[in-house]
C-alpha cells in the first residue's frame, strides 16, 4: 500500500496527516503570529487587487465613482507594499 500525506490548514495550524499500512501519524505545526499576519495581508491584498482590476480593465460600463474607487484601491495597495 502506498504512503499518502494530507496537509490540512486549521486556523493558525498546519496539520500533517501521514497514513501508511501500519500507522497514522498526526503532526501539528502552529504558524507564528507573523506568518498568519503576512498570509492575511497577502489574501486581503489579492481580493482588493482583483476587484479593482476587474473594474478598471474588464467592466466597460463602470461609473466614474467606481473607477475612482478602483484607482484609489490600487494606489493604496502599491503604497502599502512599498512602505515595507
Amino acid at each position: 500500500m502506498a504512503n499518502t500525506s494530507v496537509y490540512v490548514a486549521v486556523g493558525g495550524a498546519v496539520v500533517l496527516v501521514a497514513t501508511s499500512a501500519l500507522a497514522i501519524v498526526l503532526k501539528v505545526h502552529f504558524l507564528s503570529s507573523e506568518q498568519v499576519k503576512l498570509a492575511m495581508q497577502i489574501f486581503i491584498s489579492l481580493v482588493v487587487l482583483f476587484a479593482a482590476l476587474y473594474v478598471v480593465v474588464i467592466k466597460s460600463n463602470a461609473t466614474p465613482a467606481q473607477k475612482h474607487w478602483a484607482f484609489g484601491a490600487l494606489g493604496t495597495l502599491v503604497g502599502f507594499w512599498l512602505k515595507g
